[in-house]
């Protein structure tokens, strides 16, 4: 039997694994495994796959700057098992440590694995990671519930929370924090009138994309091709930077299928009207429900 133990100190504030510009996730480690001679690497991939089962339930913590999570495997045993096939075998116990930074909150939850591979240092990665994803639903639980007692039951707290996400462009982490918020009616026009918002930055994030893409298909004068992919059109808010473009390429669109006689797709037809009436609420709101 051995005693030794791992500590992996997981800065949870830091590690945006989930961002547009980094998919790679920031490790911060302090690896200590007493008399074994084995490679980070494993700790590392062990990491990745934890926040890849768990990334619907973390990432929004992960931009709070109020969480800490430690991850602390100890070693329960680690034996050689001599027969036809030798290999070691490894029993972990691992503590999931979360603090609020903010009001020095802790909470805990105590995790077992098993593994067994022909090296130690393998079967110690295997056990670690059967600790770790072996109880889904209880290690998403535990860090859904600390994540939202950190905040208080009113609005404030959690649309202050997902303005900081939206500033950082942290689009998709800010609507999951809108989805947790308290459903009660005080909260309800506030979150509604975020989430529009956070809808619109991401649209204005991706407009230029979308036209590019409708401005090379329209250049083919390939009417079937154009008529398949004109609810892009819809695909942007009237206050996106490129909605003078997507007007523009409407009324060439419309000059195309004039010239060969042919119907206007319906999505044409219905942007024309918002444009020909300065209908921008209606444009709004057809954007929304597209």
């Amino acid at each position: 039997m051995f005693n030794r133990i791992l500590t992996i100190l997981l800065l949870a504030l830091s590690l945006p694994f989930l961002s547009a510009q980094d998919s790679s996730p920031v490790l911060v480690l302090n690896l200590e495994i007493e008399g074994i001679e084995c490679n980070k690497r494993f700790v590392q991939e062990a990491y990745n796959k934890f926040a890849s089962v768990y990334k619907d339930v973390v990432f929004a913590a992960q931009e709070s700057d109020l969480h800490q999570l430690n991850i602390i495997p100890e070693i329960k045993s680690s034996n050689l098992l001599e027969g036809i096939d030798t290999y070691h075998y490894v029993e972990m116990n691992i503590t999931l440590n979360l603090q609020n930074l903010k009001t020095s909150t802790k909470k805990e939850l105590h995790l077992k694995g098993v593994g067994k591979y022909k090296n130690e240092c393998g079967a110690i990665r295997k056990a670690y990671l059967n600790a770790l994803t072996s109880s889904k639903s209880d290690v998403k639980s535990f860090i859904t519930d600390f994540y939202q007692s950190s905040f208080s039951n009113d609005c404030e707290s959690f649309v202050e929370e997902a303005k900081v996400l939206n500033q950082k462009q942290r689009y998709r982490e800010a609507l999951i924090l809108m989805y947790k918020a308290p459903k009660n009616e005080e909260c309800s026009t506030e979150i509604n009138q975020l989430t529009e918002d956070i809808h619109l930055n991401i649209a204005k994030a991706s407009c230029e994309k979308e036209i590019h893409a409708l401005t090379l298909i329209v250049n083919t004068k390939d009417l079937y091709q154009i008529r398949k992919n004109t609810y892009k059109l819809l695909r942007i808010p009237p206050d996106a930077p490129c909605a003078e473009e997507a007007i523009n390429l409407s009324k060439e669109i419309g000059k195309l299928f004039e010239v060969e006689n042919q119907k206007l797709p319906k999505e044409v037809s219905e942007f024309n009207v918002f444009i020909e009436n300065q209908n921008r609420d209606g444009w709004r709101d057809r954007y929304l429900r597209s």
